[in-house]
């Protein structure tokens, strides 16, 4: 698809998609997508759009994929809040659940969670997670480790990059300042 699939609801057969993905009716509606055969594969021209109302069940934006599916992630994950919803340190909301996933997102296109914190995306084994940290914790773990360390280093020089690249001061290079 080079359009925009909006709404609620279960996908039965593979789909690509280039435009953007929203689940929800309307911008601010929180909403669900389900893939219950075959394939999903957001591309790098692929916009998910989540909308988050806070961290409870049913208050954020999700897509979900059953077992004996997969899912590729690529693209930008654009977040908006809304309601009454503030992000704090140690928030987290599993916007991604799968079976098998490839991929990460290029980038997040998120407001400002507050002064010295940061979204990051934490690619774990059924689940990507959105959650809100502090701003050198690149690998959205809520610990400042050598892991963290490791993730900087292996990206040093790099231009472009995001959080979870190593960017910690989210200026677009990973270099002594993070």
């Amino acid at each position: 698809l080079n359009q925009a699939l909006l709404g609620n609801g279960a996908i039965f057969t593979d789909c690509g998609v280039f435009g953007t993905i929203a689940p929800g009716l309307a911008a601010g509606d929180i909403g669900r997508f389900e893939l219950r055969s075959g394939a999903l594969a957001l591309f790098s021209a692929t916009n998910l759009e989540v909308d988050l109302t806070g961290t409870g069940a049913g208050e954020f934006d999700t897509v979900g994929a059953s077992a004996g599916t997969s899912i590729t992630v690529d693209g930008t994950l654009n977040v908006a809040v809304g309601g009454s919803y503030v992000p704090a340190q140690g928030d987290e909301l599993a916007i991604i659940t799968h079976d098998v996933r490839n991929g990460a997102f290029d980038q997040v296109v998120a407001p400002d969670p507050g002064a010295g914190s940061a979204w990051r995306l934490r690619y774990e084994s059924s689940q990507v997670v959105l959650t809100v940290t502090c701003d050198a914790d690149v690998n959205g773990d809520h610990a400042i480790s050598l892991s963290d360390l490791s993730v900087v280093l292996a990206n040093f020089g790099t231009a472009g990059a995001s959080g979870n690249d190593g960017d910690a001061n989210d200026d677009g290079n990973v270099n002594l300042t993070d």
